[in-house]
């Protein structure tokens, strides 16, 4: 039988095609994986085991994937591998103790869960599919979502050193969370879509949302505000500006107001706020031991920010007014180390939450007063 030179030419290139394409779904990227917890993550996402090789076709085609650990053995550090998920939609990776992420190649991303983490930088300027960013608990100093177009829901909050957030190009947002950083401005004027908004814990001077005017729920808590306009939004059913310095607050145009919560202003009476709907403050007290929908406390009661004073004697001290509280301390996994109660006085107190055996590190102090009520939540060095 005879063949031409061109038959054995075209024959040796598909051989040559088939090849190489089962190299390439064959492909053995087992050792890509170097963090253990994640390889057995991975072995078990792909229906595998161990010494059985991992290959690249094995988690390209996979879509989802939760490696959020569920004891304190399971935590990952290195994610390392993530970039062979070519296919990946969702990636929930919280609660662990990843200190770099690189989802450069995982350009298929809509959902990226990755909070309460050690990140102290996040490049998701690839990911241009993304409509849910959750970033918060981290170390983030900046994050850039000008590229995120499609982004509907972002929560970046509780990164304490996150000083400016520019959110002008995600006018598809729905849902921000941006408390306890640092901001001292935030422009929403682009993000006339927005239903929640939460940035307190800032230091914000100023708020502008007349453009917002699809907001439902605005929380703004603890910032500097003296003045908050809320005219424009007539949908609003919950409104927080606690612990501001407002000495007035216009609420006739909100109608749908549910739920108000203006403690620790300079508000002295009732007759500063502007259009309050009786039926609904029937039961508000102008105490500063009640904490219903609104407190109202008077000027000369207007307390100070509780704050963290340190560690003296391998003792946290607390920077406090008069009255009882409750701190925690926990680890940055959320797992409660010591929890103590506290009768303080005006100022500086020792707080009997003692540091001298634990690890050095990062952990969470969160501070309530005895009604349950949220004063100070911060990372601290121990």
């Amino acid at each position: 039988m005879k063949f031409s030179i061109g038959s054995v030419l075209k024959v040796a290139a598909i051989a040559v095609c088939v090849i190489a394409g089962w190299a390439v779904g064959q492909t053995d990227i087992t050792d890509k994986f170097p963090d253990e917890v994640f390889r057995a993550k991975v072995y078990s996402a792909i229906g595998k085991t161990a010494p059985a090789p991992i290959l690249d076709s094995d988690v390209s085609g996979i879509t989802y994937l939760d490696v959020q650990p569920n004891s304190l053995v399971s935590i990952i550090s290195d994610l390392s591998g993530i970039e062979y998920f070519t296919a990946l939609e969702t990636l929930k990776c919280w609660n662990n103790k990843l200190t770099v992420l690189d989802v450069s190649s995982n350009i298929a991303l809509t959902t990226l869960i990755c909070d309460h983490n050690e990140l102290t930088t996040l490049d998701v300027s690839k990911n241009t599919n993304l409509t849910y960013l959750g970033c918060h608990n981290n170390y983030l100093t900046a994050l850039d979502v000008s590229s995120n177009t499609k982004l509907t829901d972002l929560s970046c909050n509780s990164n304490y050193n996150l000083s400016t957030l520019d959110i002008s190009k995600n006018t598809r947002l729905r849902n921000l969370d941006c408390r306890y950083t640092k901001l001292t401005e935030l422009d929403v004027s682009n993000n006339t879509g927005l239903t929640e908004l939460v940035c307190g814990h800032n230091e914000l001077t100023a708020l502008d949302v007349s453009k917002n005017t699809a907001l439902t729920y605005l929380n703004c808590f603890y910032n500097k505000l003296t003045a908050l306009d809320v005219s424009q939004n007539t949908a609003l059913t919950e409104l927080n500006c606690s612990d501001n310095n407002l000495t007035t607050l216009d609420v006739s145009s909100n109608t749908k107001l549910k739920k108000l919560n203006v403690s620790n202003n300079y508000l002295t009476s009732e007759d500063k706020i502007i259009g309050l709907d009786k039926s609904i403050t029937a039961n508000f007290t102008f105490s500063p031991q009640k904490e219903l929908n609104a407190v109202l406390l008077p000027a000369s009661k207007k307390t100070s920010a509780v704050s963290f004073a340190g560690i003296k004697n391998g003792e946290i001290n607390l920077n406090l007014n008069s009255g009882d509280y409750t701190a925690e301390l926990y680890n940055l996994h959320g797992r409660l180390i010591s929890s103590v109660n506290i009768r303080a006085s005006n100022g500086v107190n020792a707080t009997g939450l003692k540091t001298s055996r634990l690890s050095k590190g990062m952990f969470m102090l969160n501070v309530k007063r005895s009604s349950g009520a949220a004063v100070l939540k911060q990372k601290v060095k121990i």
